[in-house]
């Protein structure tokens, strides 16, 4: 019996108005739908305004 793989991740990295238009449309050809292959996202927020309130 084939044993189950991982879902592959992929970080998403937020900035502040840096392409975030683009950023959609290459997450939008990554959907299952269209890939055939579950992903797993992980956002992160690196806007100037989250990075001065974490002090990063």
């Amino acid at each position: 019996m084939p044993t189950q793989q991982p879902t592959p991740a992929i970080v998403v990295m937020h900035g502040d108005q840096t392409g975030e238009e683009l950023l959609a449309e290459a997450l939008r050809v990554l959907q299952p739908g269209v890939i055939g292959q579950p992903l797993e996202f992980i956002d992160y927020d690196l806007s100037l305004d989250n990075r001065r309130a974490s002090n990063n």
